[in-house]
């Protein structure tokens, strides 16, 4: 039994208990209408929603993130990420 576990998976177990997660996931990953998103907490939100958050990830503050630090430190290997998902 997993411990840890997406923050967006545990709202529903705190609300439901035990539940099917594939059926979740069907619902929000296959229908294409739901995506991650940092909005409050790690959530699922409509892909509709995006633009209204899309200025949150413009910010500067950002970049100074080990993320976006290693990202600008490691271009190529960022490219061949995106190229691996654009696949999928």
């Amino acid at each position: 039994m997993n411990v840890v576990v997406p923050a967006h998976y545990q709202v529903l177990y705190s609300r439901l208990g035990p539940y099917d997660r594939a059926a979740f996931d069907r619902v929000v990953y296959r229908s294409r209408e739901f995506t991650e998103q940092w909005a409050h907490e790690a959530s699922i939100i409509p892909v509709s929603t995006w633009p209204l958050l899309r200025h949150r990830m413009n910010l500067d503050r950002f970049r100074r993130w080990p993320f976006a630090i290693a990202s600008a430190r490691h271009p190529d290997y960022c490219a061949w990420v995106l190229d691996q998902i654009r696949e999928r």
